[in-house]
């Protein structure tokens, strides 16, 4: 302890005051930023510890002073402030000047001007309150009262942006970009209600969006019957919609959503929703009907058998009078849709299932609703079954799956036995076999197949006084013989899994191919870094080739590489046709198919020129870009860029535009841009345009003008965006609790 400080521990102050104070508006506060608390916990009084520079007693023997750099702690929650008075007869506490209270582990810290609890009203006074909710989100209050059941906070104030913890501090900067306000806010944890008066959405200090009053379920509610915000959408042939969900809470672990729809052509739509989770059973039923007659329901529901081998038994099914109907549930993933009812089982790391499937299609898209899709019920089974690891470290894993369509039985099994060993030198080693067979009754074919490959690396490192050097050559000699009933499949490699990317060390162009094969993979990977580099200055490459039997040709190599000195960078990747590179005579590919290179260099603190170049050269077609770029920071407010850019493609004339930025940071966290581009062979192609853009770290916007300008005409458009990243960063899906 340090010398001239008192510590002083005593049990008589054992009030419920913290409980019913200062834990419950720490509780209630975190409600604010959606942390639901069940209960309210308890402070540890008996082991209630005082510090402070000071202790002094008044005369009467039933109050204590305590004065600089006060300190409450209970083991987990901590109390600071300058001043605290203590009164035992009255069992009131007083605190003020620079009061901070914190929560410890994940809870916010509070701040305040000044802090009073008294016991017999189980009060809660604090004068100039402020919390940092999450990030960058601050709460401030001029006072916050409770006495446990009711919290009130007067002239309360809310933002997601940069901002001091008092959030009026911000008037002596630039106005931010954003806040809501309220005359008072009261949350009443009998009801779980949360009441403003006087709310106000603020942008840039400017009243926006106002209302007298506002009542609203409590934050922390997660699970409560009431209305949702409202949902909007668009539907071809309908128009707009809009509609406003009822969420019901019918018991501990189901609930319903009732929403209604209007079109903005006249027709209605009702959809509902009802969801069941329990220890056993997990089930979603969605369904939707309108005023034309289209109707259609979803089904997905899981009921646990075994929770010891994790055996369930799964239905997923979706049906409508007329097709389309169900688009309107999901207007994204419903196009094609599976439905299955299966039994699976999933103990340790094995997996197996029976099942039956159906594939319908769900969309009124005319290019897709021409599609004469097998409707019919198909049984499948899969299962896949992995051994454990063996003392040498090898793993035996067996899979396998079939299904039975239109009298056609297709049966895929395959088994891998794969090892890892490291010696001494730190050489690993990865044999790996593969054996299986694909087979069809209906043609009779039964196709063997198998596959060896041996792999090895060896990482290499060498460090010396200045630098780092890490080397990993990869090389692997794989075989594969030829097997496929693609053909005879209905579902072609869809259903029946190929041996797609078994031994690739680099990702494979085509995943499907059953050719036999043999080849070897090579791979270099290579890093040199300074000792000691905190700004992640250094040089990073890798490099990979493939020699294939059965293309009777050099796969194309891949090489990429990465240059890092502090702001200075450069990135380069590239293909190489390895054919055309050996024998440029037999192939008429450029070596170089592809090749983009990225550079950047800081030509002082305030002057970076920055380049770019690539080439695309195919068999049918070619390309090459060039950009060469100078930005400038000309004042403190004002910059600006010069750049000039070719293209060309194929045989046509090469095109080149120079263009020229200018830009002014006129207030605060607002920047006006104008630019203009014009190609240098034709005067008549030119794009003229004018930005204002304000960016911080939770308002983003651009309101612009873009003026084009070809030899067909000149055409004006306006362009517009909005980024709210923090507004609406909490959580406003409904959280469904599990009953066991």
């Amino acid at each position: 302890m340090p010398f001239g400080r008192t510590k002083l521990q005593k049990s008589w102050f054992t009030t419920p005051l913290f409980q019913a104070g200062v834990v419950a508006i720490c509780i209630l506060l975190s409600a604010l930023q959606s942390h639901a608390q069940n209960a309210l916990p308890t402070l540890d009084f008996a082991g209630l510890v005082f510090e402070a520079d000071e202790l002094q007693q008044v005369e009467d023997g039933n109050t204590i002073l305590l004065s600089g750099n006060v300190i409450v702690d209970d083991g987990v929650r901590v109390l600071l402030a300058d001043r605290l008075t203590i009164n035992r007869n009255e069992r009131r506490a007083a605190a003020s000047g620079s009061v901070t209270l914190d929560l410890g582990g994940e809870e916010p810290t509070i701040f305040a001007d000044a802090l009073m609890l008294d016991e017999p009203t189980t009060s809660l006074l604090l004068s100039g309150l402020s919390v940092h909710l999450r990030e960058n989100a601050v709460l401030a209050a001029a006072k916050a009262a409770t006495n446990g059941e009711v919290l009130t906070l007067d002239y309360v104030a809310y933002t997601a942006c940069e901002a001091p913890c008092d959030i009026d501090l911000y008037r002596d900067r630039d106005p931010l970009p954003w806040r809501l306000t309220a005359r008072k806010a009261t949350l009443d944890q009998g009801t779980d209600m949360l009441h403003f008066r006087g709310l106000k959405l603020e942008v840039l200090g400017v009243p926006v969006m106002g209302l007298p009053r506002l009542s609203v379920v409590a934050p922390y509610v997660e699970r409560r019957s009431g209305v949702l915000r409202p949902v909007a959408g668009f539907e071809t042939g309908l128009g707009a919609w809009a509609g406003v969900p009822f969420y019901v809470t019918l018991g501990p672990s189901t609930d319903a959503t009732v929403t209604s729809v209007l079109y903005s052509q006249g027709s209605a739509r009702m959809d509902f929703e009802h969801r069941v989770n329990t220890n056993r059973l997990s089930s979603k039923i969605s369904a939707t009907l309108d005023t034309s007659g289209r109707a259609g329901a979803m089904v997905e529901a899981q009921h646990l058998i075994s929770a010891t081998h994790n055996t369930a038994l799964t239905l997923d099914w979706a049906g409508e009078f007329e097709r389309g109907s169900l688009h309107t549930l999901d207007q994204t993933g419903l196009d094609f849709h599976e439905n299955r009812l299966g039994l699976s089982t999933a103990p340790g790391h094995s997996y197996a299932e029976i099942a039956v499937v159906q594939d319908i299609l769900l969309t009124t898209d005319p290019e897709w609703s021409a599609l004469e899709g097998d409707q019919k019920w198909v049984p499948t089974a899969r299962f896949d079954w992995r051994l454990p690891s063996l003392p040498n470290g090898s793993r035996l894993r067996v899979s396998g799956q079939g299904l039975m369509l239109e009298g056609r039985d297709l049966i895929e099994t395959s088994a891998t036995l794969g090892a890892r060993a490291v010696t001494r030198e730190g050489l690993v080693l990865t044999p790996r076999f593969d054996a299986g067979f694909i087979a069809s009754d209906a043609s009779g074919e039964w196709n063997p197949w198998f596959g060896a490959q041996l792999g090895a690396s060896l990482p290499l490192a060498r460090q010396d006084q200045h630098t780092s050097i890490a080397l990993t050559p990869t090389l692997a000699i794989s075989g594969l013989t030829g097997a496929s009933v693609s053909t005879t499949s209905p579902h072609a490699d869809t259903v029946l899994l190929s041996r797609a990317g078994l031994f690739d060390l680099r990702a494979s162009g085509d995943p499907y191919n059953h050719h036999h094969d043999l080849r070897a993979d090579a791979a270099l990977d290579f890093a040199i870094y300074p000792v000691g580099s905190k700004d992640g200055s250094g040089l990073r490459g890798s490099l990979a080739q493939r020699i294939s039997w059965a293309d009777t040709a050099l796969a194309p190599t891949l090489a990429e590489l990465q240059a890092k000195a502090g702001a200075l960078r450069l990135d380069l990747r590239a293909e190489i046709d390895s054919a055309a590179l050996v024998r440029p005579e037999a192939s008429t590919a450029a070596p170089l198919p592809r090749l983009a290179l990225d550079a950047s260099f800081p030509l002082s603190a305030d002057l970076k020129l920055s380049g770019r170049y690539a080439r695309l050269r195919t068999s049918q077609d070619q390309r090459d870009v060039n950009a060469l770029r100078l930005d400038a920071k000309l004042t403190r407010h004002w910059y600006s860029a010069l750049g000039l850019s070719t293209q060309q493609t194929g045989e046509a004339a090469v095109n080149v535009d120079i263009e020229a930025e200018l830009g002014w940071n006129f207030a605060g966290d607002w920047v006006a841009e104008t630019a203009i581009r014009q190609s240098v062979f034709n005067r008549q192609n030119q794009d003229i345009s004018f930005d204002l853009h304000h960016r911080c770290d939770c308002l983003g916007a651009q309101f612009g003008v873009l003026r084009e300008r070809t030899s067909d005409g000149t055409s004006y458009s306006a362009r517009f965006a909005l980024d709210l990243p923090t507004l609406f960063s909490g959580k406003f899906s409904r959280e469904f609790f599990e009953h066991r």
